[in-house]
């Protein structure tokens, strides 16, 4: 186990009902075997406030005049409560796969929703993340459960 599955089943335990999106659900579908990442990126349908969650250790900085959310371990980690890359995170939840690490289990984008999240970014890395999901499913893909409206 890597230290970026670690830090996500930790989330899983302190946050609760997320979905990891972003690099992370990239890796997941990946098998692990991808870019190196600095942040964590999750799905909530409910928004913690900042006290809530710094009772469960998270901390709030300003960061390059940003506010910027950290793990008890120190990793940057970016909340969505309304959507990913315009796709709601109803959907995102709806169409959210089980990933087992060890004994635990994570929550994680399918790879249809972190394709249309990828190409609508299409910054460098998430450029290199789409091409490795479309290489890897290529001819799996089933774009029409996400409703995101037009790309």
């Amino acid at each position: 186990m890597n230290q970026l599955q670690r830090e996500a089943i930790e989330i899983t335990k302190e946050l609760g009902d997320v979905v990891f999106v972003g690099a992370l659900a990239v890796h997941a579908h990946l098998r692990w075997r991808h870019r190196s990442t600095s942040d964590v990126d999750i799905a909530m349908t409910v928004q913690l406030t900042r006290d809530e969650l710094e009772k469960r250790g998270y901390r709030t900085y300003n960061e390059g005049g940003k506010e910027v959310i950290r793990t008890p371990r120190g990793y940057k980690i970016d909340i969505y409560t309304n959507d990913v890359s315009g796709i709601p995170v109803d959907t995102v939840y709806d169409t959210a796969i089980e990933v087992s690490i060890g004994k635990s289990k994570i929550k994680v984008a399918c790879k249809e929703v972190m394709l249309i999240a990828k190409l609508r970014a299409m910054r460098p890395q998430d450029r290199e993340d789409f091409t490795a999901l479309c290489t890897t499913y290529g001819e799996s893909l089933d774009l029409y459960p996400i409703r995101a409206g037009p790309l």
